[in-house]
């Protein structure tokens, strides 16, 4: 046997087809039953034309939109399900035939990996997609939480449930679950209010430290307006959001924020770029 995975996998479903492959809190697999879902998938892949050596992804488009054409076509059956971050749904949306393309057959659109603007669900909802958020790292096999349909309509702005063999804990550094009735702040909930601001093109929320709190938010946010001020960000966050979620500090912008190859912000590059924040700049309230 060698060392690969799918070598192992089928040396045991081979001798010991019964052993339990996968145990997750009493929801077991074995072996062969394992294999068999795998076996569906090569089976689903080869249909598509997918071969060994071959192509490593499969285009699932919710339509091709062309640019340059008033007419997109539907591709009926090219593909039901598309799984994108935020700015693939947003480049997809501005391109030209967007409002006329028929998606009816694209059943399931998962969207993640960044803060989702809130007018982004509005933009695909009157083409028949509903747009549900999820949680997830590439690390953990993809989804953990994914809302599920009947919850996306009246709460577009969560992310939903544990998936199958999913289990949520909240720990601190050390993996120690940590205590109930702690201050919970959302970057995305506070991203969410200042993006509505006109003239607010981009914004990033993260945690510096506090000798109080031990992290408190601040904020870098890209404006296209020159008048935008500090003053007019906070006041909003004010109206909208508890005393302790709006940001301490803040730096304006001119230049777009780091993008990851994916295209998700690089929160980690702007951490970084701002580790010196509460030393640099002054506290903002």
């Amino acid at each position: 046997m060698s060392g690969t995975v799918i070598d192992a996998l089928l040396h045991f479903a081979r001798v010991a087809p019964d052993r339990v492959a996968v145990d997750f809190s009493g929801d077991r697999v074995t072996y062969a039953e394992l294999n068999s879902w795998a076996d569906g998938v090569g089976t689903l892949l080869a249909a598509h034309g997918v071969t060994p050596g071959g192509p490593r992804e499969l285009p699932l488009p919710a339509a091709r939109v062309r640019s340059g054409t008033s007419a997109a076509s539907s591709g009926r059956g090219e593909g039901d399900y598309v799984h994108r971050p935020p700015i693939l749904f947003e480049q997809i949306a501005k391109a030209p035939g967007f409002g006329e393309a028929d998606l009816e057959h694209l059943t399931t659109a998962h969207v993640g990996g960044a803060r989702v603007p809130p007018d982004l669900f509005e933009r695909w909802r009157p083409r028949g997609v509903l747009l549900r958020q999820l949680y997830g790292q590439t690390e953990i096999g993809g989804s953990a939480t994914v809302t599920v349909r009947a919850e996306a309509e009246e709460h577009p702005d969560k992310c939903g449930w544990g998936t199958v063999f999913t289990r949520i804990r909240v720990v601190d550094p050390d993996g120690v679950d940590c205590p109930a009735g702690g201050l919970n702040i959302s970057p995305a909930e506070i991203e969410a209010v200042v993006g509505s601001i006109e003239g607010v093109a981009e914004v990033a929320v993260f945690g510096v430290q506090d000798a109080k709190f031990g992290e408190t938010p601040a904020a870098v946010v890209v404006a296209t307006r020159a008048d935008l001020t500090a003053e007019e960000i906070i006041a909003r966050c004010n109206s909208q959001l508890a005393d302790y979620k709006v940001p301490r500090y803040l730096v304006l912008s001119a230049d777009p924020l780091p993008r990851m190859a994916s295209g998700k912000i690089d929160k980690r590059t702007i951490r970084s770029d701002n580790d010196d924040l509460v030393v640099t700049h002054d506290r903002v309230r």
